[in-house]
């Protein structure tokens, strides 16, 4: 009898704690907690800018503004635009703007290797093999198209190196006048000036002592 009367007790005694924890969390919470913020809808100043944004990504790398927008809605977990919150708002124009940097990186990369092919084209191929095998040793790789912006403008840069080596050119000795002033106009002209100069003082200098 007494152990039925205990174990009553202990029961009603531990549905009470539990009772008063519950309560306390309840409290707590209600305390503590703030009701969550209704997400807000984009202003249309807003979606333009973003539309804005797609256009100039899809202008810079040829691709179609719908693919754009896939990539934008997978990005920040939306299926369409109206869907857009505010606080998406910003997470979606960093993501834009970062590809748009990525294709002008990449078009800058495109004219470097245009501006080195083109004058590769006016190389001997001793001027070449002496190009590319700098390019192996310094950057492991000969290919153009897998170098990046630091070590294209560093190969463009050897290129005017190369055209001044003068085992890999034309000797002096091997050019004719015509040569000289066709490859090299200005300093051709600048010798002739001073030359004509030249002459017609120790012309003057020869009358004046007559």
């Amino acid at each position: 009898m007494n152990n039925d009367v205990s174990g009553r007790e202990n029961r009603t005694a531990g549905r009470d704690f539990h009772e008063n924890i519950t309560h306390a969390a309840r409290d707590i919470n209600i305390f503590n907690g703030y009701p969550e913020k209704a997400p807000i809808p984009l202003e249309k100043k807003k979606k333009d800018q973003v539309k804005d944004l797609v256009k100039k990504v899809a202008e810079a790398s040829s691709e179609a503004e719908p693919a754009i927008w896939r990539k934008v809605h997978a990005e920040i977990g939306i299926n369409k635009l109206s869907e857009m919150t505010t606080e998406q708002l910003p997470p979606a124009c960093n993501f834009l703007n970062s590809l748009l940097q990525e294709q002008q990186y990449a078009d800058e990369c495109r004219v470097l290797v245009g501006k080195i092919l083109k004058r590769l084209n006016n190389f001997s191929e001793e001027q070449k093999k002496s190009f590319y095998k700098k390019c192996e040793r310094s950057f492991t790789t000969t290919t153009l198209k897998s170098m990046d912006k630091n070590q294209l403008s560093q190969a463009f840069s050897w290129l005017f190196d190369e055209e001044e080596t003068p085992s890999s050119l034309e000797t002096s000795s091997n050019l004719t006048m015509l040569d000289v002033i066709a490859r090299y106009p200005f300093v051709a002209g600048t010798v002739f000036v001073v030359g004509v100069v030249a002459g017609v003082s120790i012309s003057l200098t020869g009358i004046l002592w007559q």
